[in-house]
């Protein structure tokens, strides 16, 4: 249910049978053997009691000593150390609440998923009364913040860093849309018109963007899907 890259590594999320929790393996792109990375650390036995609270973990992203993850379950944004496996907490939806004064912040974490890491900074998809937000904060917990506001589904971000871009895509609307890091200079619908789209991928250096579509009309194919392409527009925005 979730996928990185990192390296010659390919990450993703699975279960795992102790808790019920979803926990990060890894693989090289050599093809050996898949394993877990230890991360969130699992349970043993002897700590499982009625109605514990499982981790839940609904997106992941890496630098080169920690691993950065959410927790839809806990509502949290957590931070682990490849080596030491020390985790710690980078934002959690009750620490955004008790934040006050000048440091009072109208980001949240609801039902996070989708996380990016791109020039120090984390950003996330949240959700809230059936409109999707987009979200960031540096890695140190610092500055959080609401980015984006986009009526619908919102099932994907990635970040363009040579045009210093953000990307999402509207599963709802069948958009791709773009704004720069701050939110600003936004562009909804740069490409529109898609199918049913499921995810999207950037050539950052030449300037092309990726989707894939379910389309249940496409002949030949049992997953009835297909994957798209275009050159990123011209950006044509302005500040606000």
């Amino acid at each position: 249910p979730g996928t990185s890259q990192a390296s010659h590594y390919s990450s993703w999320v699975d279960f795992v049978d102790l808790k019920n929790t979803k926990e990060i393996w890894t693989a090289s792109d050599s093809g050996s053997r898949a394993e877990s990375i230890g991360i969130p650390v699992r349970a043993k036995a002897e700590d499982a009691v009625p109605n514990m609270t499982h981790q839940n973990v609904q997106g992941f992203a890496f630098d080169q000593q920690h691993v950065y993850w959410l927790d839809t379950n806990l509502r949290q944004l957590n931070a682990t150390h490849l080596e030491t496996k020390e985790t710690r907490q980078v934002l959690s939806n009750d620490s955004l609440r008790a934040l006050t004064g000048t440091d009072a912040t109208n980001a949240f974490i609801n039902i996070p998923r989708g996380l990016i890491l791109e020039g120090g900074r984390l950003f996330w998809i949240d959700e809230i009364g059936g409109t999707s937000v987009i979200q960031s904060v540096e890695t140190s917990g610092n500055s959080p913040t609401r980015l984006v506001h986009s009526p619908g589904k919102v099932v994907q971000i990635l970040a363009d860093p040579q045009q210093s871009q953000l990307y999402w895509l509207n599963a709802s609307a069948g958009q791709i849309s773009r704004s720069n890091f701050e939110g600003q200079q936004m562009q909804i619908g740069v490409i529109d018109g898609l199918k049913r789209p499921t995810s999207i991928a950037i050539d950052a250096q030449n300037q092309q963007l990726y989707w894939a579509e379910h389309d249940p009309n496409t002949p030949g194919s049992t997953a009835r899907g297909r994957i798209m392409q275009a050159t990123i527009p011209e950006d044509k925005s302005s500040d606000g």
